[in-house]
């Protein structure tokens, strides 16, 4: 759909007063909004990282929405709800950060103490304090350097033509990277090594300006925890967990979570699934999750939680980059995951074996 008439469309339905009805009609819901990044400023169209991240002025527009419809809970909250039945408040929010961004201390966590909301942080552990880019964001900024002809297909590594045109050459690197999501673990590892062998070894990939790409330190972490913000487990390299084998998968799991419990003084009790769509998680990697001590796990499916749910299976209203503010209200709304289906999924199905 283009853009003038998705405004359009966007607009009429906030005129109609549709949306504000299923708001109120979900009020006995939990909402849980998942972001990335939140950087200094929009960033243009033709940026890789557009997708996933939100200026934050425009971010603050969302909390100032977000603070007149929600009433704000914690993942302590939610837990306690789980484990004592207890029902949430009505027009429950939990907001949750994946991957563990510098930005996220930097810029979002500014504004939400100052409209005094709660957030869970989940965090991948190695990429803590390390000079590593997280492994998605590494690929994609080396192959917009990338100067050959031709270039393996992470699948069988097969060769293919590669682009000699900006904007083909974002596209290709997009598609590369979402093909290592649906590789095996060690495939992913070792396209990651050819890639990084095929690239100038030099290469500045951080941007210590904007804080887009750099994760946080430790010391960064500790700060967020110390301000109350929870800290959960976004695995140790997020893989994708059914790309895993048993043991890789327990290490993952295990290792992440005592690390965050070392590093912070706190108990961590939440993993969010990395990537956390419904081909990401199944029912061994929920009952692994359980088996490694933790309490809840939240995935990226859009659709609003009821206690059918249960505590493995959160979904998440996963907030595109530069999403605008009428965009917003309709996913939290939950009509746009009813007019999308995915609310009307059953739970049950979420969980693959």
């Amino acid at each position: 759909m283009a853009a003038g008439l998705r405004g359009l469309v966007l607009r009429t339905i906030e005129l109609s007063g549709i949306n504000f009805l299923i708001h109120q009609f979900n009020a006995e819901k939990l909402t849980v909004v998942c972001y990335h990044g939140v950087i200094s400023e929009r960033l243009g169209r033709q940026d890789p990282n557009f997708d996933t991240t939100i200026g934050v002025d425009d971010f603050t527009a969302h909390i100032e929405f977000l603070a007149r419809w929600f009433r704000p809970v914690t993942v302590s909250e939610v837990r306690a709800s789980f484990q004592e039945g207890r029902p949430l408040p009505h027009r429950s929010l939990l907001i949750t950060f994946d991957d563990g961004y510098r930005n996220v201390f930097t810029h979002a966590a500014p504004v939400l103490r100052r409209y005094g909301f709660p957030a869970a942080v989940f965090v991948s552990t190695a990429y803590m304090g390390s000079k590593l880019l997280f492994w998605w964001d590494e690929i994609r900024q080396r192959l917009l350097q990338w100067s050959e002809p031709r270039i393996e297909t992470p699948a069988d590594g097969s060769p293919a033509s590669w682009p000699k045109e900006d904007a083909a050459r974002r596209a290709r690197g997009a598609e590369i990277e979402q093909a290592c999501k649906r590789i095996s673990n060690r495939r992913r590892i070792e396209y990651l090594e050819y890639v990084r062998a095929h690239t100038p070894e030099g290469l500045r990939l951080t941007d210590g300006q904007h804080h887009i790409l750099d994760p946080m330190s430790w010391d960064e972490v500790r700060g967020l925890a110390s301000m109350e913000f929870e800290i959960g487990s976004h695995t140790v390299s997020h893989p994708i967990l059914t790309n895993l084998n048993p043991e890789e998968l327990s290490a993952e799991l295990a290792q992440s979570k005592a690390e965050i419990e070392r590093q912070t003084g706190k108990p961590c009790f939440s993993i969010a699934y990395p990537n956390g769509t419904q081909a990401d998680y199944s029912s061994l990697v929920v009952k692994a999750a359980e088996e490694a001590g933790y309490d809840l796990a939240f995935t990226c499916v859009e659709r609003l939680n009821n206690r059918r749910n249960g505590p493995f299976l959160i979904s998440r209203m996963s907030i595109p980059g530069h999403v605008p503010l009428t965009a917003l209200r309709i996913r939290v709304s939950g009509l746009h995951a009813m007019l999308s289906g995915t609310g009307a999924q059953p739970v049950a199905s979420a969980a693959r074996a």
